[in-house]
């Protein structure tokens, strides 16, 4: 029995606006427009909850150890690289509807009709999203999310969140992570409990973890305080994907642009 809508998914969007909401009473400015200095200072102010947080970046790391990262290292020694690219690219064109979404609640017309187009494109000449021709034809990739579009509605992040699992976050991205998931095709009991959608889910966890082997093993080993770290990048990639010209000053620590935490 095919179930098309998941009948608590209004519930937990009016959840997700409330702690939206929440956020935007617990902020205390801007991040994105302060200063480095200021705004390194704002991110330790706002993490309230660090020992938690460090706590719960310890069961991450423990998890990622002896469970993700091995089956991620097996999977990218068996699949190609190209493979793992298209499959990459697949599940980006699926989450299209989240993104065109958000384009279109952040009032960027122009940015929702590229998304759509790119949809078209690459669900039909990409061979259902495994290539991205869309790109080379002048439709490039446009990555947000519902934690952005609060953020365009003039709410600060909130308290920095470590969520297990997920990774680091905020108030509000992490309840935007709730309103996105009402767009995503995979949080959706399209499929009988067959266990096909789980399978997928876990498909896309385990092909990005591959796509990053080596560089967060890289980050732990290179920061004097990698928890620190991992809270900076995820701040400045949040401003690097809300402005991609945005000039990061991130001294000795890893490449920003090898670290996506918006996804």
């Amino acid at each position: 029995m095919l179930k098309k809508i998941r009948p608590k998914a209004p519930y937990l969007c009016v959840f997700a606006l409330l702690l939206v909401l929440l956020s935007g009473c617990a902020g205390k400015g801007d991040i994105e427009v302060m200063s480095p200095d200021e705004r390194e200072q704002q991110i330790e102010e706002i993490d309230v909850l660090e020992p938690f947080n460090r706590y719960i970046f310890e069961v991450n790391i423990f998890l990622d150890t002896f469970f993700l990262k091995p089956v991620s290292t097996w999977y990218a020694g068996i699949v190609p690289s190209v493979v793992r690219k298209g499959v990459g690219n697949f599940f980006e064109n699926l989450k299209s509807p989240v993104v065109l979404a958000n384009n279109l609640l952040q009032g960027e017309t122009e940015a929702a009709k590229i998304t759509a187009q790119r949809f078209a494109i690459n669900s039909s000449a990409g061979l259902l999203g495994l290539f991205d021709p869309a790109d080379g034809w002048g439709y490039p990739s446009q990555k947000t999310d519902f934690g952005q579009t609060a953020g365009v509605w003039g709410i600060p992040h909130g308290p920095f969140l470590m969520l297990p699992l997920f990774g680091p976050s905020s108030l509000r991205d992490a309840s935007g992570i709730a309103v996105d998931a009402v767009f995503d095709p995979l949080s959706y009991n399209i499929i009988d409990p067959s266990g096909v959608l789980y399978i997928f889910s876990g498909w896309r966890v385990v092909n990005g973890r591959a796509q990053f082997l080596g560089r967060l093993e890289d980050l732990y080993q290179t920061s004097v305080d990698p928890y620190a770290s991992v809270r900076s990048l995820y701040f400045q990639s949040r401003m690097k994907t809300k402005n991609p010209s945005v000039d990061l000053d991130i001294d000795a620590l890893p490449d920003i642009d090898e670290y996506d935490f918006s996804q």
